[in-house]
Formats: structure tokens, C-alpha cells, sequence
């Protein structure tokens, strides 16, 4: 089995809607995604160092709107809000609630949801509703203006980056007096040969 780089990197089982189980690999502390193992050793320090400097304005930022709307700022809250900073890419609720009771966190699956909530609302997270996989969430400070290609059959999600469309979202503003922060565009497509696909679930 393939190692990943990654502080307590592990593997956990995923099961979809569909009934099929597929394996899922998580690589806590990786911003960049999931790496071999024989790469960590040069990137680790550095990758630990913007970890802990993101972690720590991100724990900022949501201190900061707990007490401006005055929310209580507990423990629970600013765990969750670790947790996702190990995540990679998207996630949803039950997957992150399925991560920390892993990790040993003891932590409510209704806590996890309101404080979802919070952060989206706090603009940490950005909230995704693809029609294949449901209601996904995102760290906004990663991947800035990407926008996803979504397989109607698979359930694939393709994140890409395009500088015409971040120029045509500043366009579009500035033609209504605005000026564009960040955007989300969903292109949804299928497969060529959907009996045949290797990103279908399961395989």
C-alpha cells in the first residue's frame, strides 16, 4: 500500500450513497495535497510552518466573529476549525465528522454542523452544492477564484483555474459598479463512456 506524506497520515473507509465502498486516504497537515513519503523529509518544515501560520490567523479571524456576534468561542469550535485545516480539497459534514471521531475527537455530529454554519458565514469556508455529491465545503484562503467540472455520472470533481474567467468575473462587476471578490462556476458534464470510466466509485 502507497504511503503519503503528512503528519499522521492514515486511511479510512469511505461509503457513498450508492451503497459502494471506496478507500479513502487523508493527509492531515497537507496543503498541497497527498505526496509520497520520500518527498516529506525536504518539505516538511516548511509545509509544518505555513500550516501553523494559516491555522493561527484562521483561529483569528473566527475568534474575532464569535465575539463580534457574540457566540461563544469554545473548545469544540476551534477543534473543528483545526480539523479542516488537516483536510485537503473538499469535504462534507459526515466526512469530517467521520475524520475527528477517527482521530479520537469526542465531538457531536450536531456541534460539527452548526459550526460549519459559522464558518461559512465568517467566510472561512465556502459552501459548494454539487448535484452529484451533495453539499461540500472548502477552505476560501486555498485555491482562490478555482472553479470545478462536475461529472453528472461519476461524480468526478475536476478543480481548474482559468485567468479568462477571473478577467470576465472583473468585467461583469465593474459593469455593474462592483468589483469582483472571488467566484464559483460549476461546469457539469458527463462521460464519454460512463460503463468504462476509472473514476467510478468503487473502482
Amino acid at each position: 500500500m502507497q504511503k503519503y506524506a503528512g503528519i499522521g497520515g492514515f486511511e479510512i473507509k469511505r461509503r457513498f450513497a450508492n451503497g459502494l465502498a471506496a478507500k479513502w486516504y487523508i493527509c492531515p497537515q497537507s496543503k498541497f495535497g497527498l505526496a509520497p513519503m520520500k518527498d516529506a523529509a525536504s518539505s516538511g518544515a516548511v509545509v509544518r510552518q505555513e500550516y501553523s501560520t494559516e491555522v493561527e490567523r484562521l483561529r483569528q479571524q473566527f475568534a474575532q466573529y464569535l465575539q463580534e456576534h457574540r457566540y461563544r468561542n469554545t473548545q469544540e469550535r476551534m477543534r473543528i476549525l483545526e480539523r479542516i485545516t488537516e483536510l485537503s480539497g473538499h469535504f462534507t459534514a459526515d466526512e469530517l465528522y467521520v475524520y475527528m471521531r477517527t482521530m479520537g475527537d469526542r465531538i457531536s455530529r450536531a456541534t460539527v454542523y452548526s459550526t460549519l454554519e459559522l464558518l461559512v458565514r465568517c467566510d472561512i469556508l465556502v459552501r459548494h452544492r454539487f448535484e452529484s455529491g451533495g453539499t461540500r465545503f472548502e477552505l476560501a484562503s486555498r485555491l482562490p477564484n478555482h472553479d470545478h467540472l462536475v461529472c453528472t455520472d461519476c461524480g468526478r470533481i475536476v478543480e481548474f483555474c482559468s485567468p479568462g474567467l477571473v478577467e470576465l468575473a472583473q468585467r461583469i462587476a465593474q459593469e455593474h459598479q462592483l468589483r469582483a471578490v472571488r467566484h464559483s462556476l460549476q461546469i457539469f458534464a458527463r462521460c464519454p463512456s460512463y460503463g468504462n470510466c476509472p473514476h467510478q466509485y468503487g473502482q
